[in-house]
């Protein structure tokens, strides 16, 4: 697994590009609206890989918190 957290477009590349074959990228990030990245979707497909987003952990304070403060 590789974390991708400079949300910048070239270091979401460089995540997806070193991730291994079968292996996963998050990346949480957050460039401005209007930068790009490029990936390959071949190379995704053909290794396996898989590549997520997490926005602020995914988290859903209505249901997390209290969780937490259980726990």
């Amino acid at each position: 697994m590789v974390i991708e957290a400079a949300g910048h477009p070239r270091a979401f590349e460089t995540a997806v590009r070193i991730t291994a074959a079968g292996g996963t990228t998050v990346t949480v990030g957050l460039p401005a609206a209007d930068q790009l990245a490029s990936v390959s979707p071949l190379t995704i497909t053909a290794e396996t890989r898989t590549i997520v987003g997490s926005y602020l952990g995914s988290a859903v304070p209505a249901r997390d918190i209290p969780l937490y403060a259980q726990l």
